[in-house]
This record gives structure tokens, sequence and C-alpha cells, in this order.
């Protein structure tokens, strides 16, 4: 079932006009239309089902978009939106639903430690009902574990292993995931949305294309919708202003054909900005350009929280990481386990690892671009007779395939740390840029490569750090995880919002906006050390419950 409008049935009035459809916007559409306000939802991206998303080196390449400082290429509705700077990269999800149709869906609470931190509003360090918060967004989006009984996947059970017999303190485990595992006939979730089981095929990032992943159009969104609100597509928001006691939002439609579209202008009583951390900021940026009072600390405290990506190729054992295919096993979920290295350590010093399944849509390029890169990473210390192996299992893959050789003994792991949130982000031709010298030469960095490098020589295997982190293109990073840019703080001198999401109205003091709010992760004021969704979710939730209150 479709859940968007038809963009002609846009009107040019809402009580409350919602910028963006993931994880903070999905939460707000669903808590504000069920408290009766007539809702509007604008996503810049498409409404994408089941069966829809790409399962082939064409379809991928087609699915994505690329934007620099300088100008951008592919379609402005690309489900990949890949941000390229010099200092770190971000890689987001474009369409009905947000990052939450490409992630691998782990569902973690931070450390009560990170929320206890001095740098959030004392409101969230004292409120003792956060755990509240966190539940309702569960209850909501219904994390599963990875089911004992399912195969264990190769690539976590050597992973963990190896991570075991080289890492004192280290603690292995199955984190929750937003993926149904259950296969009883007709099961509908919190929503009331019937989803199908996993088939384990290992493509989550791709998009599930058996709808048994939990994205929000499985949950937040169909309940928005069912309580009334009005969800569009391809439309974006290029600015906010005051009009009065309503605020103005000014639009435009996004053509297949990039065709010049006019601008039109909608009026509401409430805006919530949830279009991510980069898009939240550039249109709090450009808005302030246009006028609107706003706190000088916009654009900065961006975090790529910790995030980092490595492979280890060609190792001893079949490892079983490539997404489904005519020749393979049933590969599990993308992420299976974690592995936490939390666990007596300084804040600073955390680091997790997940595992992570290569999609079936880049297979056919992995034999080619993995044994390339292995090539820069040689010691040439090894044996005459493991280099022997190694390169017969590389031919291997080269001939035959992912699912043979070298690719199929090869893992790829996801770590986050704490990378100090040192970035800014800054508005240049109307266009944004993030701004971080240095990011990638942090000792959380090193101390990360190290851990991999560790896992990949006990596994018999080369460890090929992401490929874009050398001195050649400046130690340049990826994250998947933004945060940042709108952050939340007890003024406005040291933060873009309040606790509840409010908007300052000027460069000092506590005075805020009637009507306007941010609910993304833009207003994370520091790293979490797990993935962000949860965390996003439950300050949604309670910025809604304030509006609840506040309508009272």
């Amino acid at each position: 079932m479709w859940l968007s409008e038809n963009q002609e049935d846009l009107s040019e009035r809402y009580d409350a006009i919602i910028v963006g459809s993931g994880y903070g916007g999905a939460v707000a559409a669903s808590r504000l239309a069920r408290l009766g306000l007539q809702v509007c939802l604008l996503e810049r991206g498409r409404e994408i089902l089941p069966g829809q998303y790409p399962d082939n080196t064409e379809q991928f390449l087609e699915a994505i978009q690329m934007g620099t400082s300088s100008g951008s290429r592919g379609s402005p509705t690309a489900l990949f939106d890949v941000r390229c700077h010099r200092d770190i990269n971000v890689l987001t999800g474009c369409g009905l639903g947000g990052t939450s149709l490409i992630d691998a869906g782990v569902c973690l609470r931070p450390d009560r430690d990170i929320l206890q931190d001095a740098i959030w509003p004392d409101a969230i360090q004292n409120d003792q009902r956060m755990p509240h918060f966190y539940e309702k967004a569960e209850g909501m989006l219904a994390p599963s574990i990875y089911p004992i009984g399912f195969p264990l996947p190769s690539k976590f059970h050597r992973i963990g292993q190896a991570v075991q017999e080289t890492t004192v303190g280290s603690k292995t485990s199955r984190p929750p995931l937003l993926i149904n595992f259950d296969s009883l006939p007709n099961r509908r979730n919190a929503a009331g949305v019937l989803q199908e089981p996993c088939v384990l095929c290992g493509n989550c990032m791709t998009g599930c294309n058996y709808g048994a992943k939990s994205t929000l159009l499985t949950n937040y969104l169909p309940d928005a919708k069912r309580h009334g609100a009005k969800l569009f597509t391809q439309i974006e928001v290029l600015s906010i202003q005051q009009d009065g006691a309503l605020w103005r939002v000014l639009i435009k439609r996004i053509t297949p054909q990039k065709q010049k579209e006019k601008t039109l202008i909608l009026r509401s009583d409430r805006v919530i900005l949830s279009a991510g951390t980069l898009g939240t900021t550039e249109i709090l940026l450009r808005s302030q350009e246009k006028g609107l009072r706003l706190s000088n600390a916009l654009g900065h405290r961006f975090s790529g929280n910790g995030n980092m990506i490595g492979v280890i190729f060609n190792t001893n054992y079949p490892m079983n990481g490539v997404g489904l295919n005519a020749h393979t096993p049933p590969i599990g979920p993308c992420t299976t386990g974690q592995i936490d290295l939390r666990l007596g350590q300084a804040l600073q010093n955390n680091i997790t690892l997940t595992d992570l399944a290569f999609p079936e849509a880049i297979s056919k390029w992995l034999p080619q671009l993995l044994s390339a890169l292995a090539k820069t990473h040689q010691t040439g210390t090894e044996s005459l007779q493991k280099r022997l192996q190694e390169e017969t299992r590389i031919i291997q893959s080269k001939i035959r395939g992912s699912s043979v050789g070298a690719v199929h003994n090869t893992a790829a792991l996801f770590a986050t740390a704490h990378d100090g949130s040192g970035g800014r982000i800054i508005m240049e031709k109307d266009r944004i840029k993030i701004l971080w010298p240095g990011i990638s030469r942090q000792p959380e960095f090193y101390r990360t490569n190290e851990m991999l490098q560790k896992i990949a020589e006990q596994l018999g295997g080369a460890y090929l750090q992401n490929p874009i982190w050398n001195d050649l293109l400046g130690h340049g990073r990826i994250s998947w995880n933004p945060l940042g840019g709108a952050v939340m703080a007890d003024d406005a001198k040291a933060g873009v919002v309040n606790h509840k999401g409010q908007v300052f109205s000027s460069d000092c003091g506590s005075e805020v906006y009637s009507g306007l709010y941010v609910m993304d992760g833009s207003v994370i004021p520091r790293s979490l050390g797990v993935g962000p969704l949860l965390t996003i979710c439950a300050l949604s939730e309670r910025s809604c419950e304030q509006i609840q209150m506040e309508r009272k």
C-alpha cells in the first residue's frame, strides 16, 4: 500500500509541517497526528516499496546521487545520498523513511554515561524519564534478536573468536535488530502492518525487497497516515521564515527530468525540521542568510559518530559475507552480532564493532576491487606457500565470482567510536560544506585500525582499512551516522535548540521561537558510541510529549 499522497492534493495551510521522514520526522508525524493536528510531512525522496530496491550493479549505480561543494550528480531522488567533502564524507538514505531504508537496523541504547555528559542540557542529564522514551520508541520499532536457533553466519562466528583471542575484556552479543524473524502467518506489528519474515539474504543495506526489515515504512509512518497525516514525496524545502503568527515554508517540487520548478509557499502554525543532520542544518543556514535570527552555534559540533569501516580480506576461513545468490547458503541479516569493547575503558576510548554483509548489488565489483586494494597492503613477509594460497583464492573469485575464493573468505566490520564532535557545517555558494581538518588523525581512529589489524592477523587475512583513509586523499573518512549542527543546549550561546527541540530565537539567552522545532540527529551534541537511531526516536518522543503537554 502506498503511503504518499498526490502532490496535487497539497494544501497551502496546515497545523504542523514536518520536513523529512527519517527517525525524527516519522515520530513527529505519528505523535502529532494522534493529537488531532492537521499534519503535512514533506520528503525530498521517493516512496520505494519492497521489490523495488536495487539488486544488481546497474540498478545500484542508478540509485546513487553524489553531491560536492561545487555541484551534484545523479537523480536528486536517488536512494543513496553521498555527500563528498575534503575532510569527511557522509552517506544517508533519500526516500520516504530516510536512512531507515538502507541502514543495518541495529537498535541500541547508548551507555548511561553518554547522556550524563555535561554537553547535554541539564534537563536531559537529569530527566529520570529518558528510559520511558526509549521504551516507547522500542514499542513501536519492535527490535528483535537474531534467533538462537537460526544458522550462525560464518563471518560473525569467526570474527568473534578472533576478537576473544586478541582482546581482553571484549564481549560478544547479538544486538536488537529492526528485522522480523517471526514466520507466523498474518503477523502484524505494533502499527498493524503485515510483515514477512527475514529470508537471511544479507542485503539489508540496499533495501529489503521482502518486507521483513522494520523500516519507518512499516511502523511510525503508516501509523501517522492512519491518524490523518498527509505524506508528500519529491518535495524539497529550501528555507523557512516567520509570517506573523505563522511559519512560511518555501518549497519546490522535484521532477525526474530536473526541469526548473517554480517555488511554492506553505504556511503552518508549527514547523518540525527533521531533514537529518545535513538537511536540517542546510535549511537553517539558508534561512539565517535570509534574515531568520538564530544562534551562532548553528553548524558547529558536527560528528561522524566515530564511524569507520574495515575489510578483512582473503582469510583462512569461509566468511560467507556477500549477499545471497545462487551459490551461497543463507547469509543472515547484514549485521548479526556486536563486539563490545567498552568494558573497563575510559569513555573516549570505547569501541563497538558489528559485522556487515556486502550486498549482492555490488558483488560483481568485489573480486577486482578488493584484490587491487590488497596489493597496496602486502607486507612481503608472507611465506611463498601462503602467497600462493592467497593468489589461488583471488583467481577463483575473479573467475567464478564472489561466492568462492578470496571474496568468500572476506568479511567487513563497522566500527563506532568517539570523535570529539569537532566538525563544522557552513554554507558556501548556497551549498553546505563540512570542515574538519585532521579528523582522521585523531588517536581513536588509529586505535580502531590497530584493533582491526589484530583481528585480520588472527584470521590470516589482510586488513583493508577504509579505501579513502590514506595519505593521498588526506585521510578522508565516511560516516553513516552524521550528528550535530543544530545541537541541544541550555542557551543559545552553546546550542541551537533547547532540551525540547525548540529553536532559540537569538544568539544569546534562552528565548525560543513559538512553533519551530528540530527533531533529528542534528540536535545530538556528541558521538553516542552506538548507532543513533533509537536515541533520535527517544528524543523525538520526548519533544512530542512536550508539545502535547503545552497544548493542554
